[in-house]
């Protein structure tokens, strides 16, 4: 038996029937073009956009919602386990920003994790968390994403131990700490003995909140303060007793955190 092979015209003619047989799916929207073959438009992912929007959806420089004023004066980290202060977080960020501090808010535990309460009181697993961030801040500043600013952390609830330990251990980059309610002993007799940066905790007026954080205050050798505040354990603070923790944690940063060079207040 003799097979003959397709001609020039008729593989063309097969390959052109093979071409329209493509769903735009697969051929990402083929159009006939003017010489007769077949041009495909542009992918989705390499759009002709103007190098603007190409930048927008570049990787953020840190997790969690960063807001970085012109001319800024330090970098406060405000951090909760999950979304409950999610509300009282954003507020704070305004106050601060406002004043002319740079903010990044952070849920330490992602959705999933937050759902199982063993993990708001792992206090080694939030402390890697925020040692991880303070971590990806110096990289950005090394890298010249971010300008060289002060730290400092203000820190809710369960994070609030977390929070020593971190600016205990990284005593350099954290120059000032605001603890709202949370039991600060948990973080441990060392982390209190060797904490460097000036520490501000924020409790209710009630004496079971006030005895602990006394008696944790009492090991810290770095400067600090108490401060009962009505509601100040609250999950959710009343507007007069938010305005109260405003004023309290702006003047706290304000008062210990310098640029370099620049004399303490």
């Amino acid at each position: 038996m003799t097979t003959q092979n397709p001609t020039a015209t008729e593989r063309q003619d097969s390959a052109s029937s093979a071409d329209e047989a493509l769903s735009p799916a697969l051929t990402g929207g083929a159009e006939p073009a003017a010489d007769g073959g077949t041009s495909l438009k542009e992918a989705p992912d390499w759009p002709d956009e103007p190098p603007s929007d190409r930048a927008a959806s570049a990787p953020p420089l840190l997790p969690g919602r960063l807001s970085l004023p012109g001319q800024a004066r330090a970098l406060i980290i405000l951090a909760a386990t999950d979304a409950m202060f999610s509300q009282e977080l954003l507020q704070l960020a305004g106050a601060l920003n406002a004043a002319g501090m740079a903010t990044v808010i952070e849920e330490v535990l992602t959705p999933d994790e937050a759902r199982f309460a063993n993990l708001h009181h792992n206090t080694p697993l939030l402390t890697q968390r925020l040692l991880d961030l303070l971590a990806l801040i110096e990289q950005r500043y090394v890298e010249g994403g971010l300008p060289v600013l002060p730290i400092g952390i203000y820190a809710v609830g369960d994070v609030s131990p977390a929070a020593v330990r971190a600016a205990a251990q990284r005593d350099r980059d954290v120059g000032a700490l605001v603890c709202r309610s949370g039991m600060i002993d948990l973080a441990g007799l060392l982390y209190l003995r060797t904490l460097a940066a000036p520490l501000l905790h924020i409790v209710g007026e009630q004496a079971e909140s006030q005895r602990p954080a006394r008696r944790a205050l009492a090991r810290v050798e770095a400067p600090n303060e108490l401060c009962p505040l009505a509601d100040g354990d609250a999950q959710t603070l009343p507007a007069t007793a938010f305005a109260a923790l405003t004023s309290l944690t702006l003047g706290w940063f304000i008062s210990h955190l310098q640029q370099p060079g620049q004399q303490p207040s």
